[in-house]
């Protein structure tokens, strides 16, 4: 038995268990801490935005005294989603019918919060697969993952008793790019495939997307990573590898989905 720190909400626990029993993660999956850290600013600013309201309150109250009428009536019916007329907006058409509000889109990427009432998170996952997003899903307590054909990237939050934070990505882009000569990056073997996408390529930090890449072609690269060092304090499971060379830099590799490979490798 050992114990392992989650990716997601980083409490820790023992590895005989499949998923975080905090927060429903899967063991040694990092994939969706983005996704958590935007649900923590969230809620940072839900937080914030309440104190403003108390003290909108307070002014409504006030002016109620002042004028003749006395209270002061707004109005609080909650809306629908609109979503954006884009192309991954297309892909999330279906969240129309929910009261809500789209957070930010880009072309690249969209963040929807749904106001959650009843048990509408089971029905929006089953909405979900109908459209597609059934490939490479991974489905626990309060959480969904899943692409589409197409290669977008879903995920679905529904542990908060109040909303549900939906995530879309669009498909990565990658290109034959040659592996890095320099940086800590040069301190890995390359990669079979040669359709990457790099996030970072710096001296202290290295993180990089392996497109085409199944899950057996990423422990053929794991083993590469053993012989190369990286064999310290090692984890390693069927999509994921976790290990430090003898420096001191910690590696990280995970089965990221839609035959795409994940690499972290920092000081």
């Amino acid at each position: 038995m050992k114990e392992i720190e989650c990716g997601g909400c980083k409490e820790k626990y023992s590895d005989e268990y499949e998923y975080c029993p905090y927060c429903g993660t899967k063991n040694g999956q990092f994939k969706l801490i983005k996704y958590k850290d935007a649900i923590k600013e969230k809620k940072t600013r839900k937080v914030n935005t309440g104190k403003f309201l108390v003290i909108a309150v307070i002014i409504a109250a006030i002016a109620g005294l002042i004028v003749a009428t006395g209270m002061i009536m707004t109005n609080t019916e909650p809306e629908h989603v609109v979503m954006p007329d884009t192309e991954l907006g297309n892909h999330l058409r279906f969240l129309e019918d929910y009261e809500g509000v789209v957070d930010y889109y880009l072309d690249s990427s969209i963040s929807v919060t749904i106001e959650n009432k009843g048990d509408i998170g089971s029905e929006i996952i089953a909405q979900a697969k109908n459209r597609g997003f059934v490939i490479d899903a991974e489905e626990s307590a309060g959480s969904y993952l899943a692409f589409d054909d197409e290669g977008c990237q879903l995920v679905i939050y529904d542990y908060d008793e109040d909303e549900i934070s939906i995530y879309l990505d669009g498909p990565t882009v990658f290109m034959e790019m040659a592996w890095p000569t320099a940086g800590i990056g040069a301190l890995l073997p390359e990669p079979a495939s040669m359709k990457r996408h790099y996030n970072s390529d710096a001296s202290d930090y290295f993180s990089s997307l392996i497109g085409e890449t199944t899950k057996e072609d990423m422990q053929t690269y794991i083993d590469l990573c053993l012989a190369a060092g990286f064999d310290v304090d090692y984890y390693r499971s069927n999509d994921y590898f976790s290990a430090e060379n003898k420096d001191g830099y910690t590696l990280n590799i995970y089965y990221r989905g839609f035959n795409t490979m994940a690499i972290d490798l920092y000081e």
